[in-house]
């Protein structure tokens, strides 16, 4: 196994070190993250209160959301010298913002060393569509669209979603499209079954806003539904 090491490492007391190693850069939202936490001890033994980890996102200015977090472990003992490795058992959620249009993600992991500076260890990782995402965003080049950028919606917390935001993906018309809108595209989540939400901009100033349920093949089918959403709202 191939393991990729960050060394962006901050020295705790007498020297102790921890890097997250990374099997593979790119994820997908709702993957389990293939990683481990590697401590290395100084020149003297050190305790560790705890091994925390977390997860990280932001789009562009806005503020930073931890989307995800875990203790890996307590009360460790590191000697001089030495070296732990520890594995990460944490998954991504399924709301995982896409690394597209301004947004990051990153790994942020910290050692709790009583009465020194914790170290810390912070590691950018890719977030790719899955097949599903893929096609949709296919479909949209198809149809003469262009991604402009992506948004992180914050969401209260008695929405029903019972998610922290949801990444809206604007899309305007290409030149020489037959189409006019200017559309906001997010999925549904929380839901076995695949859902768009659209918020539609017609050139004429309108606001409409659609839900559409796919079915395999998510392609074709959405092709045919939301050509007829465009149809109807864009006259040629």
């Amino acid at each position: 196994m191939s393991w990729i090491g960050k060394v962006m490492s901050t020295i705790g007391i007498n020297g102790t070190r921890v890097d997250t190693l990374l099997e593979q850069q790119q994820h997908q939202p709702g993957e389990p993250l293939h990683a481990k936490v590697q401590i290395n001890g100084g020149n003297r033994a050190a305790k560790v209160d705890a091994v925390k980890f977390s997860v990280w996102t932001q789009a562009q200015s806005q503020p930073p959301v931890q989307i995800a977090h875990c203790v890996i472990a307590e009360q460790l003992r590191i000697d001089a010298n030495s070296e732990q490795r520890l594995p990460v058992q944490l998954s991504l959620p399924d709301f995982t913002p896409l690394s597209l249009g301004g947004v990051s993600t990153w790994l942020q992991t910290e050692l709790d060393i009583p009465l020194a500076p914790d170290p810390q260890d912070t590691d950018a990782i890719e977030i790719v569509a899955t097949e599903e995402q893929q096609q949709v965003f296919a479909l949209m080049q198809e149809l003469g669209y262009q991604l402009d950028h992506t948004e992180l919606e914050p969401l209260p917390q008695q929405s029903r979603y019972q998610v922290p935001f949801l990444q809206q993906f604007h899309f305007h018309p290409q030149a020489g499209s037959h189409y006019h809108s200017r559309l906001q595209i997010a999925w549904e989540p929380n839901n076995s079954e695949f859902e768009l939400l659209i918020t539609e901009e017609t050139s004429a100033g309108s606001t409409l806003n659609h839900r559409l349920e796919v079915r395999e093949p998510v392609q074709a089918r959405l092709h045919s539904q939301l050509k007829q959403l465009l149809d109807n709202n864009n006259p040629r």
